[in-house]
């Protein structure tokens, strides 16, 4: 893991707190434990307007299974823009493996629908689920167009 500090001086009480976070993730979703992860933190502190001062983490996991994840959060305090880099990054790595169990389920269901059509003899006996069904010549089921 490497850290990077901008416009800001190097701290070891920041570097742990971000350790420890990324950890934390590491023990939640082993293929993070192989990845290299390159975070960044920064302070904008404008000389020419007042106000306080804006830290901003960002995340990179730069190869792995979560290969390309980028995220970053900004706060006033940086212990705050931590916390919630660590929140969204949970939700994120958990959604990451959804689209794949998304597309497994689907095709299952699919494959379920066709083998339950094959199964029937006839094409009145087609379930009330299935709106069309295309044929070809070996009364097979070609396409579903399901309500």
């Amino acid at each position: 893991m490497k850290i990077v500090f901008k416009n800001m001086t190097r701290s070891e009480f920041i570097e742990h707190a971000i350790e420890a976070r990324v950890d934390q993730m590491r023990e939640k979703f082993p293929d993070l434990q192989t990845s290299r992860i390159h975070v960044t933190v920064e302070m904008d502190n404008s000389p020419l307007q007042p106000g306080p001062d804006l830290f901003k983490l960002s995340l990179h996991v730069e190869n792995g299974r979560y290969k390309d994840v980028r995220t970053s959060k900004s706060s006033q305090n940086i212990y705050h823009a931590l916390a919630e880099l660590h929140e969204h990054l949970l939700e994120r790595f958990n959604r990451f493996g959804d689209r794949g169990r998304v597309k497994e389920r689907r095709l299952a269901r699919r494959i379920q629908k066709l083998s339950l059509i094959e199964t029937n003899s006839s094409k009145e006996k087609i379930p009330d689920y299935i709106e069309e069904e295309f044929w070809d010549e070996d009364d097979h089921v070609k396409e579903l167009a399901i309500r």
